[in-house]
């Protein structure tokens, strides 16, 4: 509950002006005569009050996990990951005996999915990982934009492994979609310390702190896309095990659908940088469209309109089927980005405050 309270500025002296504290804020954080708060501007012109003295000097969180406690499979990995993701520095970890192999294997490949972090010392029974990323140099947008880029390059290249029956195109597609994971680790971690420091935010340009859940929602959404090419890419494998010559009519039918979801998927991304409300709404109607086309395909193959080789009718509906999630995750982006536009002057929306 929010604690609202009108006071009047007292002139005390020749030219001082003060404000007496609420009594109930004083009782409760235990001031008294003598006692020193702390004043903080923000950039609406409001002061945020603290009691005590604030240090602006930069303090290093550290976690401290037992390996002992974390026998189930994949605690130990999800728990540094976690860490990572919250902006945690330090994280020892250790052990009242020898850190068994499972845990140093468990550590070492958590260690090379996240960006910036490394083991800095090591004994038999602990281990301490420290980030050495430097928040600022990773700006969100930035982040964005390469998500975007190696997603969008898993998809052409899957498409192209399937047309010259490439495997190497397809072990690439995976590849990529392990630095996918990186760099959205590091993004979701830029977005907690955005939300913990708002200047910091602002350095990687999140104005404002209300936009990390939108932002959050466009990076899951990128890294569904990510998952849903390497499902692509393992069924497009099997298609190839099969050494069966994909028919002509089908390949030009999955090139068509791809190439339209690639159009849109540049353009949404676009939109959302922009703010771009009219281009957003267009994509959603062309969305609605796509889909509506993705349906019928599949629809055609259930329909052994394409095909009557049940071998390749599975993995090539399953394809189509996560072509269609990834024009689903472009709608959700554009529906963020006609939220965000809405912030801002246009000549569509005016934006006026009415005081009661």
């Amino acid at each position: 509950m929010v604690l609202m309270e009108v006071r009047k500025v007292q002139k005390v002296g020749y030219s001082t002006l003060t404000v007496s504290l609420p009594k109930e804020w004083i009782q409760q954080k235990g001031l008294k005569a003598g006692d020193i708060v702390t004043f903080v501007k923000e950039d609406d012109g409001s002061l945020k009050l603290y009691a005590g003295m604030v240090s602006s000097g930069k303090r290093q969180i550290k976690y401290t996990i037992n390996a002992d406690l974390c026998k189930d499979k994949g605690l130990l990995s999800r728990i540094i990951t976690g860490s990572y993701i919250t902006a945690t520095d330090i994280v020892e970890i250790s052990s009242k005996r020898e850190l068994s192999q499972e845990n140093l294997m468990e550590i070492r490949q958590t260690v090379q999915k996240l960006n910036g972090l490394g083991i800095v010392e090591q004994s038999l029974n602990h281990i301490i990982l420290q980030c050495f990323i430097d928040p600022k140099k990773f700006p969100f947008s930035n982040l964005l934009k390469r998500l975007y880029i190696i997603t969008s390059s898993m998809l052409f290249a899957i498409i192209k492994a399937l047309q010259e029956k490439r495997k190497d195109l397809l072990y690439e597609v995976l590849h990529m979609e392990d630095e996918v994971d990186k760099i959205y680790w590091l993004a979701i971690r830029q977005l907690v310390l955005a939300a913990k420091d708002r200047e910091l935010g602002k350095s990687i340009g999140i104005e404002n702190p209300a936009h990390v859940v939108g932002n959050r929602v466009i990076l899951m959404n990128l890294e569904e896309i990510g998952d849903l090419l390497e499902d692509m890419a393992q069924e497009a494998f099997n298609l190839m095990d099969l050494n069966i010559n994909l028919p002509l009519n089908i390949l030009k039918e999955i090139t068509d659908l791809s190439n339209k979801i690639s159009n849109i998927y540049d353009k949404v991304i676009t939109a959302f940088l922009i703010f771009d409300l009219k281009l957003a709404n267009k994509l959603l109607e062309e969305i609605d469209e796509v889909e509506k086309n993705i349906r019928e395909t599949l629809k055609r193959f259930i329909n052994l309109e394409f095909t009557e080789d049940f071998r390749i009718l599975l993995p090539l509906r399953s394809i189509i089927w996560n072509l269609g999630g990834i024009v689903g995750f472009c709608g959700n982006i554009a529906e963020i980005t006609i939220n965000r536009s809405l912030e801002f002057q246009s000549s569509i929306c005016k934006i006026e405050e009415i005081i009661d």
